[in-house]
């Protein structure tokens, strides 16, 4: 059983899909912090956890990678 996101977690996701979608290329950690209201380091934190839970994905040494899963990019 997958445990239930937080709301900062699933604004985060929220904010990455929706992203994608408008400029169709990832944000970076910094327009995730931008976006979401928060410091880079927290925003780094969440998407860290959001990776951990197979929500996200992100390339190491890679700018811009964070994208959501294929089973997660469309919402329910």
């Amino acid at each position: 059983m997958t445990k239930a996101l937080s709301p900062r977690l699933a604004a985060i996701l929220a904010y990455v899909r929706a992203y994608r979608k408008e400029h169709s290329y990832s944000p970076s950690v910094r327009d995730i912090a931008k976006g979401c209201g928060s410091s880079s380091t927290t925003a780094n934190y969440h998407v860290d956890v959001l990776v951990e839970r197979g929500l996200l994905l992100r390339d190491d040494g890679i700018a811009r990678s964070i994208r959501p899963a294929p089973e997660t990019a469309k919402p329910a």
